[in-house]
């Protein structure tokens, strides 16, 4: 008997079942909904066995590993049917115990994570060896989401044991010894004490190796932290006394010196180090020392007249003495006094005096007559005054300023985008695929107070106005991120209709900010892997901003082509802005008369190359099931006449970008002979190179390249159907 419940609901085991619900197919999991299936892989049967003949192959091109999704220019494909291939996908899946092939990597490895949790002893069985195998790669993003999302648990000892053993590998290399060292300081946090025996063993044979780019690395990777104080002063120490003939190298370059507390920093200037290892002379490195040590001894007792004019004329000599010297650089290499002897002082500034924290306030915004507007600010000053505006942007402070007003007015504006700057109030929520976004951690008060106002401001037009004219200027401030917080938090409580209804009138400054934000978004990489496609998957948002923002998304496209701004070009790709395009300007770009837009991929993809050891880029995940829909023809059509030049760069280029996913069976048959060879046999011969595994899963040595000339002399005298 099928396992069917009624005919919108499929039971695939005792822990998944797969419904369709307005249209869509959701997966659950233990009754709970795990994810909605969004593309469908099919032919799987494929995967198993080489082709044997021409229609075999053709096939084949449309379901190869990378390109196993229904073609986007197929008929549409009716919900119920697409709820059927899912539903025998998953039990296909289970019924090959778990087969990896199967299932897209990412969905197949969130249902192993689950099942795992849920007690399903095969799939912790499958998952723990792919953590292995994923690993054994040793890409640091990859290290990175595995260790950040906790997937070591899954590991038994036998397996942790195995990924230790790392230094029986080839580790003569340096990019070898970078990812062993890498491995073994994010691995630090879970097995401490193994783990750091083998990281102090590792750290030393480098440095014993006086390999300076490896050395950096240890530093610059913070893996040097893994060690306790005392070992790595001692290591820091016995380093430097060893090597002063080039001091001033390892020093400024390396910045080592920033490792050790600012005690020994003083002693080692005053005992060690010669007079010129900064562009700085020594005595006034001495001053900058004892200034800071006055500072903190009295930070705590500013309270009578007499002390608080001898605070004042510290505060005076050290910021003197910082502007007419080259102190920046100084304190660029020395994150160790930043951290564990400025940042205190700060917190007791904060705690001291109001008049104390006026002063200091003054001193540093109002610049005395006569001073450079340009001269160099003091770090960490820079980071008082933000934590005084934080300080002043509370909760409780908030409340008395709504307290104090007669009803909603552009007054509240301001107070509100300044409690987005204060990110203790914030906390992450997990989101899909591992992502977070921020929230406040007052619940009730976010609800209640933040997002009633925000709605309040969006009603009015003119207050509309000034509160995105508030969020723009906000957004100019690279290294804010209270308007990504904000927006976060509107976008997540703004239904489509209202979002109609507020931006009707300012597109164009909304389309705006949306640019920069998502600029800024990408250039912050707060998300580390995953950044880069945070807002494509953001609760919503393309359906709230819709196609409405599709002209501005299509005259950037114009402008970077045009201007042949590359990395604009890619920014736009790798954020996905190409999902925001409506039917009309999709065409207008990819069949635009001027130019054309995949050959114009391929070029800038000569020139960002990529990298043989990373992962195959996938262009065409940058272009949704709609719009692939309105351009497949179009690319189609680039790519007969691209591969009929018969150039092995352009093909090679189609290739390593998955453009071969729109190569179909009409396309073959569009193809001349020249360019067919061309195309199969660098085909064959990228993934021979990059995945021979994978190439060999469809063609056996002996008659691989026979079977590809044969298929090709079939395309002879074929007329484009183009």
């Amino acid at each position: 008997m099928k396992p069917w419940a009624s005919e919108r609901e499929f039971v695939v085991n005792e822990y998944i079942t797969l419904k369709l619900e307005d249209d869509q197919t959701n997966i659950y999991i233990d009754g709970d909904l795990f994810i909605q299936c969004k593309l469908v892989k099919y032919n799987y049967e494929g995967l198993f066995a080489p082709p044997n003949d021409y229609e075999e192959l053709v096939n084949w091109c449309t379901c190869y590993p990378s390109t196993k999704y229904l073609n986007c220019d197929q008929t549409h494909i009716p919900p119920e049917v697409e709820f059927w291939a899912h539903s025998s996908n998953l039990q296909v899946w289970i019924e090959n115990d778990y087969n990896l092939n199967i299932l897209n990597d990412h969905l197949a490895f969130s249902l192993l994570k689950r099942l795992s949790d849920l007690g399903d002893d095969k799939a912790k069985g499958i998952i723990s060896q792919e953590i292995v195998r994923l690993f054994k790669l040793s890409a640091y993003n990859v290290m990175h989401f595995l260790l950040e999302e906790d997937y070591i648990k899954y590991l038994t000892d036998t397996q942790i044991n195995e990924l230790l053993k790392l230094t029986n590998y080839d580790l003569q290399l340096d990019r070898m010894k970078e990812k062993y060292l890498y491995f073994l300081k994010e691995l630090s946090s879970y097995e401490p004490i193994r783990v750091k025996k083998i990281l102090n063993n590792e750290i030393r044979k480098r440095f014993n190796e006086e390999n300076k780019d490896l050395i950096i690395f240890i530093t610059r990777e913070g893996i040097i932290d893994c060690l306790n104080e005392e070992a790595k002063i001692e290591l820091l120490l016995e380093y430097f006394k060893g090597y002063n003939n080039d001091v001033k190298d390892k020093l400024l370059v390396f910045g080592y010196f920033g490792y050790l507390e600012y005690e020994i920093q003083r002693d080692l200037i005053k005992d060690v180090f010669p007079n010129n290892i900064y562009p700085v002379p020594r005595e006034v490195i001495s001053s900058f020392y004892n200034i800071l040590i006055e500072l903190s001894k009295l930070i705590n007792e500013v309270k009578s007249q007499s002390e608080l004019s001898y605070f004042k004329g510290l505060i005076d000599k050290f910021l003197k003495l910082f502007e007419n010297n080259n102190l920046e650089g100084f304190l660029n290499h020395n994150p160790k006094i930043v951290k564990n002897f400025v940042s205190p002082i700060i917190d007791n500034i904060l705690k001291s005096s109001e008049a104390t924290k006026e002063y200091i306030l003054g001193r540093t915004v109002r610049r005395p007559k006569g001073e450079k507007e340009n001269s160099p600010k003091l770090y960490f000053i820079e980071d008082f005054l933000i934590k005084i505006q934080i300080e002043k942007s509370d909760i409780k402070t908030f409340n008395e300023i709504m307290d104090s007003q007669e009803g909603i007015d552009s007054q509240l504006i301001k107070p509100l985008i300044l409690l987005f700057e204060n990110e203790e109030l914030f906390e992450f929520r997990e989101y899909n695929y591992g992502r977070n976004v921020y929230e406040f951690k007052d619940k009730e008060f976010q609800n209640k107070i933040v997002v009633i106002l925000i709605k309040e401001f969006l009603k009015s037009k003119t207050l509309r106005g000034v509160f995105l004219n508030e969020i723009s200027a906000k957004s100019n401030k690279l290294e804010e991120l209270a308007d990504l917080r904000l927006f976060e938090i509107f976008l997540d409580n703004i239904s489509p209709e209202e979002f109609k209804n507020y931006f009707r009138d300012f597109l164009e400054l909304f389309g705006d900010i949306f640019l920069n934000l998502m600029e800024k978004y990408n250039r912050l990489k707060l998300d580390s892997y995953w950044t880069s496609s945070f807002w494509f998957d953001f609760n919503g948002i393309y359906k709230k901003i819709g196609e409405q923002l599709s002209q501005f998304i299509k005259q950037r496209i114009l402008d970077t082509i045009t201007k042949n701004n590359h990395d604009d070009l890619l920014f736009l790709l790798e954020e996905r802005l190409f999902h925001a395009l409506n039917k009309e300007d999709a065409i207008e770009i990819f069949n635009n008369s001027k130019f054309d837009f995949i050959e114009y991929i391929l070029n800038l993809s000569k020139i960002h190359e990529i990298d043989p050891d990373e992962e195959v880029n996938n262009l065409i995940w940058y272009f949704p099931l709609k719009l692939d829909a309105y351009i497949s023809k179009y690319i189609k059509k680039s790519l007969i006449k691209i591969i009929n030049k018969n150039t092995h760069e352009d093909v090679e280029g189609i290739i390593r970008l998955s453009l071969h996913d729109y190569i179909d069976n009409k396309v073959l048959n569009s193809l001349s002979k020249e360019g067919g060879i061309l195309y199969f046999k660098t085909f064959s011969a990228f993934y021979d190179w990059y995945n021979p595994v994978m190439i060999d899963e469809y063609f056996n040595d002996k008659t691989r390249e026979e079977e590809i000339l044969r298929i090709i002399k079939n395309m002879k005298n074929k007329k484009s159907k183009y």
